[in-house]
């Protein structure tokens, strides 16, 4: 994933994988996040584990609250092994997923509340088609908003 400037996001398979697994095909699945942790090369921003879902999180047809407590130490335990926080995924039972503005908005306020020295957070929203077309990738600030767009390697 491009950004304007020569700065790009790049999702390891490993991490495409976790988020692939909970993509919401079935009309009864509920929706599913986590976490995303990587490192940085330069102006590369490398995405290398996106966390599954906790059973403590709050999640519906169209909701999904974490648990916050469990966020927390996840932070922790992957710093401790040289990993950043980098920002958030979820799920939407659409084909090409869109954030809504409660996404935005809550990704936004973490943004600003959290302690850190990233420029924006990653959000990643997965839909119900196969990757890439079903990923939206987002960086997120305060009050800023820039989709990214998908290099594919032409």
């Amino acid at each position: 994933m491009l950004v304007p400037g020569g700065a790009s996001v790049v999702i390891t398979d490993q991490a495409i994988r976790t988020m692939k697994r909970f993509r919401q095909t079935g009309s009864m699945q509920k929706e599913a996040g986590g976490q995303l942790f990587g490192h940085f090369d330069g102006l590369r921003t490398i995405v290398v584990e996106a966390t599954p879902p906790k059973w403590l999180d709050r999640r519906g047809r169209a909701i999904f609250r974490p648990n916050r407590w469990l966020q927390h130490r996840e932070i922790r335990d992957r710093y401790a092994r040289g990993l950043h926080f980098i920002g958030g995924w979820h799920t939407h039972p659409e084909k090409i997923p869109h954030p809504s503005n409660a996404d935005l908005h809550n990704m936004a306020e973490c943004f600003e509340r959290s302690v850190h020295e990233l420029h924006a957070f990653v959000m990643i929203i997965v839909g119900t088609a196969l990757p890439p077309e079903c990923l939206h990738v987002s960086l997120i600030k305060k009050d800023d908003v820039l989709i990214m767009a998908p290099d594919m390697g032409t």
